[in-house]
This record gives structure tokens, sequence and C-alpha cells, in this order.
């Protein structure tokens, strides 16, 4: 808002003069005419001048300009008649000069008049300006008291020697001050020692310097927690001269934290993008190298002149690539369902020795290759059965006893269970006398995507995503997988535990210790099983069809679902293998109208769908239990044997 002030003293030194002059002029004229007359006896003449020219005035002053000279021109005239009357010698030169004279002090009485009126005018004007600039000031004032008073900034006026002059209602909250009124106190006697000092020197810089300082301060908070404030201090210019410190203050604790956070996420997406890209470029040679293999092979075994050691060799070669394929592309198939938060268990009771001596007679295989001896240990007394997922208990110790193995060049693999009945805690120890674990390495050990040493992958190939796989399937099962020591070049042991439900407990010797091995495959274990595959893939069906017929099944085949539908008419089958997908009539159609008809013989699911919830959809479809290719032989059998109680074993 704009304020407006006239000069109250050029109005004063204006009137002043201009009364000044009217005064001069009024007893010059009464002094020619009015005084002259009535000394040389003419009393009616002299008295007629010295009475016209306060009348000429008071006309002037109350009718303005033009009035005083119609008053003036009357007053000649009424001069001429009065000389004329009295018959008052005077010369011609004296009868012009005299009205003249009276008109003059016409022009100058009403020019004075109006300098005078004009004074007054502007006197009035500036009496109203100044009302109205009070009652700015003080609506401004209040406007701004308000704004200040309730501003979610702290304000406060501080001297030179750190006393406050004003602060705020929101001061006090923003600083946790405790004190009702700090307007007088020193800031040393409100804050500790090294804030004071801190915050003292901040406001010298200010006057020493005439600048805006703009920090960010430690205080404490409303809620009496340590906090970092955004304050600006500046310089107030007073009335006096004096200069005063102005600040402002807000809360940035929260924006702060949170800019740290969004750079310790940006720097943390940077560091995944960059480990993503590596697993992608080792992912790109993991899978290729085996694809290689089963596809150069199997180009040479389609050839000629091959003894038959080298086709035996070849075809060796091509399994263990497709083998290698398959554990690559399921641990990629396991950590995007964990990435999505949607790790499937399928709880059931097992037997626990069973299932582990499986896996070591697995293991035992590749520990012989390299001359290593794999050792398994039962220390006190374990379950006979306990119920858990078995798939997952499988994966874990195989991809931990299968890294012992990787890294260990010569020495042995210890393997060594327990359990805590107390807690219904099932443990895994397995301890190996291998290259071990660079300390840089031990902390991003379980991270996806990582390896002990990047070196490692060109060496032992691999994808970074065992260890992580192996801890988020134990944590589902509310347990974990740790590295529990490890020295350079002497080894290393990882735990793995799992928490088990209703356990049955068996008595064994306490360190028991066995060395295990695999089992002899046993041959001829589904003779004379009747068994229909149905597959879309003529090479699936030849597979299949080789690798039961092998076991003593009698195999039939199915190119469709409708075919499978005609022939389960025309033939009784023991068992019926029905894959998912494909074209016309798809598996699950298939096995519906199958059970709609009445057919009671089981039907297993044989298909390359691994990623969502197949299994569960397979079992409320009417299938009675679910194989994933690729088709792994022994899986293959012992899924047979389970649903023909007359066969198992």
């Amino acid at each position: 808002m704009k304020i407006v002030q006239l000069s109250h003293f050029d109005l004063a030194h204006k009137r002043n003069k201009t009364i000044l002059v009217y005064a001069l002029a009024i007893a010059l004229i009464l002094s020619a005419f009015g005084m002259q007359w009535i000394l040389n006896g003419r009393v009616v003449y002299g008295s007629f001048y010295i009475l016209i020219f306060p009348l000429i005035a008071l006309i002037g002053t109350l009718g303005g300009k033009k009035a005083v000279i119609l008053s003036a021109i009357f007053a000649a005239a009424l001069n001429e008649f009065w000389v004329q009357k009295l018959n008052i010698p005077m010369s011609s030169f004296a009868r012009i000069v005299c009205p003249l004279a009276l008109l003059l002090d016409a022009f100058v009485v009403g020019f004075l008049c109006q300098k005078l009126k004009g004074a007054q005018l502007d006197q009035e004007i500036q009496t109203e300006l100044n009302k109205k600039n009070e009652a700015s000031l003080h609506e401004i004032q209040e406007r701004f008291v308000a704004f200040i008073e309730h501003s979610p900034l702290a304000a406060w006026i501080m001297d030179r020697s750190g006393r406050f002059l004003y602060v705020n209602p929101t001061y006090y909250k923003l600083f946790s001050v405790e004190k009702k009124d700090l307007t007088g106190c020193l800031i040393k006697d409100i804050y500790p020692d090294h804030l004071s000092r801190r915050y003292l020197a901040d406001n010298e810089l200010v006057f020493t310097r005439g600048q805006t300082l703009e920090t960010i301060v430690p205080g404490i908070r409303l809620s009496n927690e340590p906090g970092e404030f955004l304050i600006s201090k500046f310089l107030i210019q007073r009335f006096n001269g004096e200069s005063v410190l102005g600040g402002i203050a807000s809360d940035v604790t929260e924006l702060r934290r949170n800019e740290k956070e969004l750079r310790a996420a940006k720097e943390a997406a940077e560091v995944a993008s960059r480990e993503k890209l590596e697993f992608l470029a080792t992912m790109s040679h993991e899978l290729r190298t085996p694809l290689n293999s089963i596809l150069g092979f199997s180009e040479i075994l389609g050839g000629e002149n091959l003894s038959n050691m080298d086709r035996i060799d070849f075809a060796i070669r091509v399994k263990k690539s497709g083998e290698t394929l398959t554990r690559l592309i399921n641990q990629i198939l396991d950590f995007s369902k964990i990435e999505s938060g949607k790790i499937e268990l399928e709880i059931i009771e097992i037997d626990l020795l069973e299932v582990v001596k499986d896996v070591i007679g697995i293991m035992s295989k590749q520990a012989r290759k390299k001359e290593l001896v794999l050792n398994f240990e039962i220390q006190g007394q374990v379950p006979e059965t306990v119920n858990t997922d078995p798939i997952r208990l499988r994966q874990i110790l195989t991809n931990l006893i299968g890294n012992a193995i990787k890294f260990t060049a010569k020495g042995w693999v210890k393997v060594t269970m327990s359990f805590e009945p107390d807690k219904n805690i099932l443990k895994f120890m397995v301890e190996d006398t291998g290259e071990g674990i660079s300390a840089a390495s031990e902390t991003r050990l379980f991270e996806p995507f990582v390896q002990a040493d990047s070196s490692h992958t060109r060496r032992f190939g691999g994808t970074g995503l065992g260890l992580s796989i192996s801890r988020k399937i134990a944590q589902a099962l509310g347990g974990d997988v740790a590295l529990i020591k490890t020295t350079p070049n002497h080894g290393s042991t990882f735990m793995a535990k799992f928490a088990v439900q209703n356990v049955h407990l068996k008595k064994e010797d306490s360190n028991l210790k066995k060395n295990i091995d695999s089992e002899s495959e046993k041959i001829n274990r589904l003779s004379g099983v009747r068994i229909l595959v149905t597959d879309d893939s003529p090479d699936n069906l030849l597979l299949t069809q080789r690798l039961l017929s092998l076991q003593g099944a009698v195999v039939d085949i199915a190119n469709s679902g409708q075919e499978a539908l005609t022939k389960t008419v025309d033939s009784e089958y023991d068992i019926v293998l029905m894959d998912i997908q494909m074209p016309e009539m798809d598996g699950f159609e298939a096995t519906r109208l199958l059970r709609l008809r009445g057919y009671k013989s089981p039907i297993i699911a044989l298909t390359a769908h691994a990623v969502g919830r197949d299994q569960e959809r397979s079992l409320k479809m009417g299938f009675n239990d679910y194989i994933v290719k690729p088709i792994d032989k022994r899986a293959l059998v012992n899924a047979l044997l389970q649903h023909l109680p007359s066969k198992k074993g």
C-alpha cells in the first residue's frame, strides 16, 4: 500500500508568506490613500478608503477571486461618485490612478486569497492523507503481526548480544522450548553451550557481512528427538538506525531423511541394475554353454562312422548338459516366484531319513568324480517322520552340498543332521575343506546375482542365485540358511535349519557315522504295468515311451486329448500320463471328461508349465499328481509307483 505525505514545512511557509504579503498590501494601500485624505481634512473620504479595503478583503475571502474584482470595480465607481459628490479637487492623474490602484489591490487581494485557500486545502488534504496513512500503517501492522503469529515457520528478532526481542508462537513448538516467554532472554541461557556458540557465531557473520545466511543446524524437535532445521538469518534496519537480526526456521528433518533414503535407494538401484546386467551376461553364457553341447553332440550323434563308445559318451554329455540347463531354468523360475512373494510350499508327511539319504546318494556321485569323501552323520535323536516340503528340503540340501563339492578341490565334505525337540527345529551343518570365502565377500554372499568371487563364474559356472533362493525358501519354512564360519584356503561351514511339524521321533545311536552311496537303480520296477502316455509332441511321446519301456511297462500312446478318450474306452490302463497343453482338447478338458465318465485309474499331469498355480489347478481338475518337464526318470518312476501300491519297492 502506497503512503503519500506532503511537507508540513512547505505548507506552513506558504501560508505565512501569503498572510504577510496580504497584510503589507493592505497597510500600504491604507497608508497611501486613507490616511492621506484624513490628514488633509477629508475625513469622510479617508474613512471610505479605510473601510473599503477590509470590505474588499472580506468579500474576496468569502466569495473568491471574481467577487473581489467585482467589489473593486464597485469601489472605484463609488470613489468617483464621492469625488464628484463632495466636489473634491483631484487632478486628472489622481482620478485615473485611484481606480487603477483599487483594481490592482483587488487583484492582489484575490490572488492572495486564492493562495491562502489553496494552502488551507492542501492542509486539509494532508490531514486526510495522514489519517489514511495512519489507518493503512495500522492495518499493515496488524496483518503482518497476524501473519507472523500464525506462520508455520518459527520467527524471531534478536540483537547483536544474542538477546531475544521478539519470538513468535511457532518458535516454542518447533524448538521444544519449555520457557513461556523468551523476550529479553539471552540465547546462551536457553540452549546448550555447543549450540549457543554455533548460533552466535552465525549471527556475527550476518552482522559483519550484512548478508543473509542460510544454514542447516541441529536442534531438538517437538518430539524431544534430535532434528535438523533450515535457518535463514538477515538484518533488519530499525527507525533509530540500529540493526537487529531477524530469523526464520523450518523443520527439515524428514526432508533430509527422505533425501538420504532416496539417495541410498538410487545407489542401491544402480548397484542392482549393474548386478542384473552382469547376471544377464552370466546367464547368457550359462544357458548357451549347455545348449551348445546339446545341439552339437545331437548333430554328431545323427551322423555316421561313430563307435558305440563315442555314441554312449556323447549321449551322456547331452544328458549332463540337459540337466545343467534344467537346473538353471529352475533357479530362474524360483527366483521369479520369490521376487513376487509367491513361494509355493507343499507341506506333507515325509520319511526324513529316506529323503536325506536320497540327496546324499545323488551328491555322492559328484563327490566321487572329484575324488572327494562325502560323509553323513546324525547327532542325537532325529525324527522318523516330519511334516515339511520334501522338494524344497532336497533343493536346499542339494544346493549347499553341491556348492561344497564344487568349491572343494581336495579333502572332504561332511553333512551333519541334528534335531532340537524343544523348538521342533531340524538342522543341517555342511562343512568342507575347500577354498573358503574372503571377508569382503561374506556380507553380500546371500544377495541375488552375487557370487563369492566374480572369477568363480568363469571357473565354476553358476548364476549366483542358489544361496539367495535357499535362504528365502528356508525362511518360508520357518528357518534360515547362514554361513557359520569360513577360512580362506581352509574351508567353510554352512548351516540350514527348518521348522517342522507333526514330529515322530526315532531312536538313533549318538554320533552315528555313515558313508552313504547311491542305491543301484532297479530295473523292471514297472513290469507289466499298462500305461497310456498322451502328448502332442512326437519327441516327448517317444522319450517317455522309451523310459517307461526300459522299466518293463507296457506303454500305449495318444497324440491328443480326444485320442486318449477313445483309447481309454477301448483298453484298460493302470495309469494315464496326460500332457496339459495340447491343441483342440487340452489335458484339463480330457481329464474332466474322463472323470465324468467314471474313469477311476490314476491320471498324472505331465507338463512343461512350472510357474503359477498349475499344480493346484491340476489336482482340482481330477489329476492325481503333477510332474514337470523335463522328465527325470527316477522322479517319474517313483511317482508312478506311488499311485500303484502293489508295485511299491
